[in-house]
């Protein structure tokens, strides 16, 4: 379950935290692999992905 910090059109910044999640009651915290513009926010808040599933786009 993930809990997003971006919404489309945010600059983020290589490595920010953009988002927090739980995975066997382990805590995640989503970091941007590059910095960008979000372009688009595919997940949705409280929605559970399986992995490699894209959650933003950047442009």
């Amino acid at each position: 379950m993930y809990d997003f910090k971006i919404s489309e059109g945010d600059p983020v910044e290589e490595d920010q935290i953009v988002g927090e999640g739980e995975v066997l009651k382990n805590e995640l915290k989503l970091r941007s692999h590059k910095s960008g513009i979000v372009d688009k926010v595919f997940a949705k808040e409280g929605e559970w992905y399986e992995a490699g599933h894209p959650l933003f786009s950047l442009r």
